[in-house]
């Protein structure tokens, strides 16, 4: 089903791939991405996690609509647990989650997406330390540990 928001920065990473080698590592969906080197992944629940991890940067391109505006953003969290800098589009929750220039990047357009993903592809200590951030702001606030005695009130209250 996300397919179509990564078909939306096909053309960004097309023009970065004109410039810098890379494989686009898309997993769950087929994707025709002309100009770009891409490696299709099946989607399983125990390489999850693995598969995250392999990743230099985690894409999260959404659409400015009500749909994308209401999600949870647990994408930008999976890639953020797993240490990998993100770059994502400024919707919805993920305008919490991503801070633009410390644990990822915020982009609007196609300049700033290949703008962005360049950077990133670029510079592998940028690459470490935006995933490092990631990961501490991961833990600090979408941790469970960060949730649970707030789950234990609710599961609580529930039973009374």
């Amino acid at each position: 089903s996300t397919g179509p928001y990564l078909k939306s920065v096909i053309p960004a990473l097309a023009r970065a791939a004109q410039t810098r080698k890379f494989k686009l590592r898309v997993v769950g969906a087929k994707v025709e991405a002309p100009g770009v080197d891409v490696e299709h992944v099946q989607w399983s629940p125990a390489r999850e996690v693995t598969d995250i991890q392999s990743f230099d940067i985690g894409l999260y391109p959404l659409p400015d609509d009500a749909w994308a505006r209401g999600k949870s953003g647990l994408k930008a969290i999976q890639y953020m647990a797993c240490g990998v800098p993100i770059v994502g589009s400024p919707v919805g929750a993920t305008n919490q989650m991503v801070r633009h220039g410390h644990n990822g990047y915020l982009a609007s357009n196609e300049a700033e997406w290949t703008e962005f993903v360049t950077a990133l592809l670029d510079d592998a200590t940028l690459r470490k330390r935006m995933g490092s951030a990631g990961r501490d702001d991961a833990v600090s606030h979408w941790s469970l540990r960060n949730f649970e005695s707030a789950f234990v009130g609710v599961i609580e209250l529930a039973m009374l």
